[in-house]
């Protein structure tokens, strides 16, 4: 399931990545982007933002409820989390 996920974001039209560092657990996969963000100010864009959220109901459409999903903000970043059930 979590290659079939990766494969879905790598092919699916988002400004997200796949960061393999940034999880602490195998079964949750980290999506993130700053491609809009203001990075001097340290503030996320909304098209980021929006992207992440889209990306995240296309992810619950696709794989429903073998995931759970979250969108989270830190400065610049926009990241989603996706859990493998």
């Amino acid at each position: 399931m979590i290659i079939e996920i990766i494969q879905f974001v790598k092919e699916d039209k988002t400004n997200l990545d796949y960061n393999l560092n940034s999880a602490l657990n195998p079964s949750i996969l980290v999506f993130e982007t700053r491609a809009n963000g203001f990075v001097g100010e340290e503030i996320h864009s909304k098209e980021d933002y929006e992207d992440a959220l889209g990306l995240e109901r296309r992810l619950q459409h696709n794989f429903g409820d073998s995931i759970d999903t979250r969108v989270e903000t830190v400065d610049e970043w926009v990241m989603l989390y996706v859990t493998v059930s």
